[in-house]
């Protein structure tokens, strides 16, 4: 017997694209709990946490929308052209060099 069978069925992630944006995430029909590993922040938290490997990251407890993520389907290259909000734009975020 495999571990997927004691596991139960696999949920359900529910993306929705307004504008070539994420404007909700879904995980079997409710808002999920988003919780980010930020590795480029980790380079430079005073107190990183540490992943399995040992690599530094910043642990962020999103309580926003997942909208205010600024999510793009773009690469960020394409991305820096279409940059409408301040936290849509990789070079706009804060506390990043």
């Amino acid at each position: 017997m495999s571990i997927f069978t004691h596991l139960g069925p696999r949920p359900r992630l529910t993306l929705v694209i307004e504008n070539q944006y994420v404007t909700e995430i879904w995980v079997d029909r409710r808002a999920p709990i988003i919780s980010i590993h930020d590795y480029d922040w980790g380079e430079t938290d005073r107190d990183p946490a540490r992943d399995r490997d040992g690599f530094p990251f910043t642990k962020v407890n999103w309580k926003q929308p997942a909208w205010a993520l600024g999510l793009s389907l773009h690469s960020a290259e394409a991305k820096s052209d279409l940059c409408i909000l301040d936290y849509a734009c990789p070079a706009k975020v804060p506390f990043q060099d």
